[in-house]
């Protein structure tokens, strides 16, 4: 009779299971390095979360695998075991890519092994027995824990990723709470709403962002718009400085280089912001024209930035990007 163990398994079964094990890995380690070049910053931040839920499905595949080869309860802890370690291999792999490992990630692969592997043994069978009173109520609480915690993220960013694609030519008006997880997420200063003051120009919505600059830069917002600006012809925005003094302010528009070793478009301009508030226009020609080594990519604009000029910190009042539709 065949053993369970490892050890005991016939030579074309072990040789069987790892063929099959090479075959997840080599998938895993695969979509962790494919990333296509013009995909927007915030539609890579959606890929990412899948992490955990993929991990799940991982896990419960190697779950699966490990009973075939009956070792009953003991899979569990075998394939968390592999499925870690698929996490692990998949995170160095990219050690020697453009991408970069991430701890962070390896954290949410282990959050959906254990959403994965706890979701099994709510309902299997061959745990029944350890399904009682404490150890029960530990498994759903812990189980529900790590489902949340591995779905919530992805539900989001793809719930705030949808609402951004079809609000345009709106790029933010930071009245929806997908919008401020899409410019929080992209690593935004110090910032907070408020109630839009008197002499507002008119908006959609009656609150605007009130942010201070941070960094070694003195940024003011970093912006991940809705990429394609094909079809218009000039960025809009509200904006007035948030005590009595006026401010300089640079605005930043860049694009995304078709291949890594061309370069990025950068185009700059200088502003000045007064405590009366005023909507400011820039014009798709003038960003086109600040491109000299290749033409601007509006198909595949990557950032918006609004950073100070000096070394003095500051506040501004901004509200209402948007494209616009401009005839010359």
């Amino acid at each position: 009779m065949t053993s369970a163990t490892p050890a005991g398994l016939s030579r074309r079964r072990v040789l069987q299971f790892l063929g099959f094990a090479a075959l997840v890995l080599l998938a895993i380690v695969a979509a962790h390095l494919f990333e296509p070049r013009y995909w927007s910053r915030n539609a890579k931040s959606f890929v990412k979360t899948f992490h955990a839920p993929g991990f799940a499905v991982v896990a419960l595949v190697f779950l699966g695998a490990f009973r075939r080869q009956g070792m009953g309860r003991r899979s569990y802890l075998y394939a968390a075991l592999a499925a870690l370690a698929a996490g692990v291999v998949s995170e160095v792999a990219q050690l020697a890519s453009s991408r970069n490992a991430d701890v962070g990630d390896l954290l949410r692969d282990v959050i959906g092994i254990c959403a994965g592997l706890g979701l099994a043994a709510t309902f299997d069978p061959l745990l029944r027995a350890r399904r009682r009173g404490g150890w029960l109520v530990m498994l759903v609480v812990g189980t529900g824990a790590a489902i949340i915690a591995s779905f919530g993220l992805t539900v989001q960013s793809g719930h705030a990723l949808w609402s951004r694609n079809t609000s345009v030519p709106t790029l933010m008006t930071f009245a929806h709470r997908w919008e401020r997880f899409l410019y929080e997420e992209a690593g935004d200063p110090t910032s907070r709403l408020l109630t839009r003051p008197v002499g507002w120009p008119a908006t959609a919505d009656d609150v605007v962002l009130w942010t201070e600059s941070t960094g070694r830069f003195n940024t003011l917002l970093h912006l991940r718009p809705y990429p394609d600006w094909r079809g218009y012809g000039a960025l809009s925005f509200v904006a007035a400085s948030a005590d009595e003094n006026a401010r300089s302010v640079n605005v930043n528009v860049w694009d995304t280089p078709p291949d890594s070793d061309q370069p990025l478009n950068r185009f700059n301009r200088r502003i000045e912001v007064t405590p009366e508030p005023q909507r400011f226009t820039i014009h798709f020609e003038e960003i086109a024209a600040a491109s000299t080594e290749r033409p601007f990519d509006f198909e595949h604009v990557d950032i918006v930035i609004l950073f100070l000029r000096g070394e003095e910190r500051g506040a501004l009042l901004l509200d209402d990007f948007r494209l616009e539709r401009y005839e010359p």
